[in-house]
């Protein structure tokens, strides 16, 4: 063989429609594939979006494109997950002796300051404080309370907000 460079020359060369190229170039599958690399990767703290596209062979761009239309920007996916994960670990049977530090470097972020930083931005507490209130049960999600069905394939996603208070209310009972 002349190789594939020499190949999509030829082609054209003749006029010839240039040859689908090989790899993932169907969404579904792009997307199929990329949610399983980073479910398997997501303890790696160096997963990235161009990791996870020079993996599967696409630009960034593409699969950006490709997530967007489903789930939304990579990077925000893959934190997301990361997120999931640390408060199911936080909130499990028997976490409550496991280091904070230790829950944030298995779901691949290694910086326990900026572990603490997304997980308070995403659920309003920190992550002692959450593993606390929880108690060892699953995070409460008022579209399960309110019996509202999750679409297909979606973990329920709590967040917790206080209200914010004024000077008038003085300091926390």
């Amino acid at each position: 063989g002349t190789g594939p460079v020499l190949d999509a020359l030829s082609r054209l060369v003749r006029g010839a429609p240039p040859a689908r190229l090989p790899g993932p170039r169907d969404a579904a599958a792009l997307l199929a594939r990329g949610k399983e690399l980073i479910g398997e990767r997501l303890a790696d703290p160096d997963l990235t979006p161009d990791h996870v596209a020079a993996v599967l062979g696409v630009s960034r761009r593409y699969l950006y494109a490709v997530f967007a239309a489903d789930v939304g920007p990579v990077a925000k996916y893959i934190r997301a997950l990361r997120l999931e994960r640390a408060r199911d670990l936080l909130t499990s049977a028997g976490a409550g002796d496991r280091p904070v530090a230790d829950v944030a470097v298995e779901c691949g972020l290694p910086d326990p300051a900026h572990f603490s930083r997304l997980f308070r931005r995403s659920y309003g507490a920190s992550p002692a404080a959450y593993r606390r209130s929880a108690g060892g049960l699953p995070a409460w999600n008022p579209q399960v309370q309110a019996g509202a069905p999750l679409s297909p394939g979606r973990q329920p996603t709590a967040r917790f907000r206080s209200a914010p208070r004024s000077r008038a209310d003085g300091p926390p009972a």
